[in-house]
């Protein structure tokens, strides 16, 4: 069994974690290079190395452990998914469901037919079927000619007896058998369900059904079973392992099998494609050039030292852990200024699914760049001369322009023309957005001075 590491907590299996932590450690965990999607697949874990993450995970960035010190119950469950019980995840029908028992009937109607034949003429004849019986599976015994209907298996044998019995008229012996019986399931009937437009406790979902598009609630008979995605024994799906006394079965476990598996599982843990564990390492760091000046990257001295112990070992993603940590909670307080407007700038957040959400400053109200083109008949040769804020500006430029209309080029004729595009600017987050107003970083932008500082400006 091997699952993603959220998939683990869903079932409850392990540790409990908050929503940042599954975000944290899932992204951690990684996934498989070839899958380039939005919705990327991560790794799936074997249940002892859910474990051996959980167990370093609650340990902290500071403490190393032996797998003598992994054995606890985490990984004892671990081994018991594993191995002693032969469990399996998969989809099995849902035990919140139920039925409304209305029409409701899982049985078989079998229909018994005899055969004759009718000569048409010198050359031709006619097999007639007649229908000579009929009852229900759920209703036997049935008895017909002096025959016991009391199964299916009694239905096959009296066929069979009747097939041998028949004698073919005017047709080759290699003709097929003729049928003496036919099934129907009632399995599929649906019928009405007495559930609908009333509210039934403990049902999963709702269908949509009707041209008003109105809800109605449905048993588990008439709208169709409900799956559930559960951890089951492999030889009986009717056994839910969260239904177990799982204690017991913990305390049932043999820990030498148990640090031999934490054993065999540790060094698939610190491949190249998965590095989540560390023991004896390279650690790189800095130390400051001069204590007296800012942390930044020209008083930096950097070293590397050794760090760890052989055969003990912790997790190696605590420095993005941290970081990622940082950033969840840059990311909560953007999310909580959303839509903030000051002096003419309005905050605009980027969501980010792994909650590490970024945002930046924009203009609140539209702001129109007046252009001046030159355009030449070459399918390359338009320009921009100039740029206004102000329209009257630009339409006095353009009417002192215009009198140079046309200029004459070796090839082509120029034709100045006006145009305005809708500007966006964009001030980082960290800035301050009540030192200015956009129109006035725009002139800053348009001037080619420095005075102040953007993150970027389109429509220019």
């Amino acid at each position: 069994m091997e699952l993603e590491y959220k998939t683990y907590k869903q079932l409850n299996i392990g540790t409990k974690r908050t929503e940042d932590e599954l975000k944290q450690i899932a992204q951690c965990i990684g996934g498989p290079s070839n899958r380039r999607s939005w919705n990327r697949i991560g790794f799936k874990l074997t249940p002892m190395q859910l474990a051996i993450i959980d167990t370093l995970y609650d340990a902290g960035p500071d403490v190393t452990m032996h797998p003598k010190d992994m054995v606890n119950d985490l990984t004892r469950e671990a081994w018991v998914l594993s191995f002693a019980g032969q469990w399996t995840d998969g989809y099995v029908p849902s035990r919140l469901q139920t039925s409304c028992g209305h029409d409701e009937r899982r049985t078989e109607l079998i229909t018994l037919y005899d055969y004759s034949t009718t000569k048409l003429d010198e050359y031709a004849y006619s097999p007639a079927r007649t229908k000579v019986g009929e009852f229900y599976l759920d209703e036997v015994p049935y008895a017909h000619e002096d025959v016991e209907f009391n199964s299916k298996s009694d239905v096959y044998e009296w066929a069979r007896k009747k097939a041998s019995e028949y004698k073919f008229v005017g047709e080759s012996e290699g003709r097929r058998m003729p049928r003496y019986y036919d099934w129907f399931s009632y399995e599929s009937y649906k019928g009405e369900c007495l559930w609908e437009d009333k509210t039934i406790p403990n049902l999963p979902k709702q269908k949509r059904v009707g041209q008003n598009h109105s809800y109605f609630l449905r048993c588990r008979h008439h709208s169709g079973t409900e799956n559930e995605y559960a951890i089951v024994k492999k030889k009986d799906s009717s056994v839910f392992y969260d239904e177990q006394d799982r204690q017991a079965l913990i305390d049932a476990a043999d820990d030498k099998k148990v640090l031999a598996l934490i054993k065999a599982t540790i060094p698939k843990m610190k491949t190249e494609a998965r590095q989540w564990l560390q023991s004896k390492h390279i650690h790189y760091t800095y130390r400051l050039k001069d204590e007296s000046q800012p942390d930044v990257y020209a008083n930096r001295e950097y070293y590397s030292e050794q760090r760890g112990k052989r055969g003990h070992y912790s997790l190696a993603w605590w420095e993005n852990i941290v970081q990622m940590t940082k950033s969840m909670e840059r990311g909560k307080k953007i999310l909580a200024r959303e839509g903030e407007v000051i002096n003419g700038w309005v905050l605009r957040v980027q969501h980010s699914s792994d909650g590490q959400h970024r945002g930046d400053w924009v203009n609140n109200e539209e702001i129109s760049s007046y252009n001046i083109l030159c355009t030449g008949s070459g399918s390359r040769s338009t320009g921009n001369v100039a740029s206004f804020l102000d329209k009257s500006e630009r339409d006095q430029w353009f009417t002192i322009l215009k009198g140079m209309d046309c200029v004459q080029t070796n090839r082509n004729e120029s034709h100045f023309k006006k145009s305005f595009n809708p500007v966006t600017i964009s001030l980082a987050y960290e800035a301050d957005p009540s030192q200015c107003t956009p129109v006035e970083v725009l002139t800053s932008y348009i001037n080619g001075d420095k005075k102040y500082s953007w993150r970027y400006v389109h429509g220019l």
